[in-house]
This record gives C-alpha cells, structure tokens and sequence, in this order.
C-alpha cells in the first residue's frame, strides 16, 4: 500500500489552549484518548498571516491529490475563531493538532524538556506537525498530526505559581525560634 503525501510544518509562535500534552485527554465527555492542543494563532501577526497563506495552498494541494478535486465542504486544518462563541478566540485562527504518540519537548534553545516540563494551555509554543489528508464519516480534508512541540515562552505558572514566595518566606523565616508559644 502506497504512503500518503504529507507536508510536514512548523507553526509561528503561538498561544497553546486546551493542551494535552503530558497525558492524553482521557475520562471526560469528549475525551479520544488522544494527545493534543489547540494553537491560536493571531491574525494580525505577519508571521501567521503568511505561515497560513502558504499552507492553504499545500494543504489544497494534499486535498487534490487524495480527492482529485477538492470536495464541497473541504476541511482545512485551522478554523475561524470570528466564527466561535468564545471572545478568545476571536481574532485567531483555531488549529488542532493530535496524536495517538506523545509529542517530543524542547524549549527555545532546542534542548530537550522532560514530560513534567511538557508546555500547558496559555504557554506561547511552535509546532511541528504532518499535514495529511483524511476521510471521516462525510468529512473529507486535511488534518495537522502532531509531531513535536518547542516551548517559547512559559506563561502558564500553575505548578510553581507559589515557589517563589515559599522560597523568600523560608529564607526569611530561617534563624527564628519555633519554641515561642503565645
């Protein structure tokens, strides 16, 4: 059996949402037991405005090749989030990448990031995906299969948001007596 055409991509920066990325989403309604993320990416960033420009033609591209003309209804990757209900979502383009394998981790400087260190949802990061096409039910288009995962910039502090200040208050706190007893 012949392999499907893929292109293989890396995103501009841009801000993770609903990630799953240590584990796959499991145990909830609309759990796949998939690893995955939801990149938004801006608009009005040059560097996404050309990045999505380029891939709609190589994702129509992928589409011809598979369907030998693109269907009625064709599926691109990304989404409009003008379109969603959500107000953070407006002004991006929504683009959800998955994977049945853990993706790989690095930070910017392309060291390697252990599972526990893996980017979480409002992290800025960059993917790397395969673009292939794909038939679902009555569905037909193209989908990012995630592949690697690069952390940018750390904002999302929920494990350590306190570290710093238990830090300051044991240093601070060091040398007192804890005998005192009111």
């Amino acid at each position: 059996m012949a392999k499907r055409p893929q292109v293989i991509s890396v995103t501009p920066p841009a801000t993770a949402a609903y990630a799953w990325l240590q584990k796959p989403d499991e145990g909830q309604e609309y759990s796949d037991g998939k690893y995955k993320v939801t990149l938004l990416l801006d608009k009005s960033d040059p560097a996404v405005v050309d990045y999505i420009s380029t891939m709609q033609s190589k994702v129509e591209d992928l589409g011809m090749q598979e369907f030998g003309k693109l269907p009625n209804g064709f599926k691109y990757p990304w989404k409009d989030g003008d379109d969603s209900d959500k107000e953070e979502f407006k002004g991006h383009w929504l683009m959800v990448a998955k994977s049945k394998f853990q993706p790989g981790f690095v930070d910017a400087a392309k060291k390697a990031l252990n599972v526990d260190e893996a980017p979480q949802s409002g992290d800025v990061v960059r993917l790397a995906l395969a673009f292939g096409a794909y038939t679902a039910g009555g569905a037909k288009g193209v989908r990012g299969q995630l592949r690697n995962v690069m952390l940018i910039d750390k904002r999302n502090m929920s494990g350590d948001a306190f570290a710093e200040i238990e830090a300051a208050e044991s240093a601070a706190n060091d040398g007192l007596d804890d005998s005192i007893d009111f």
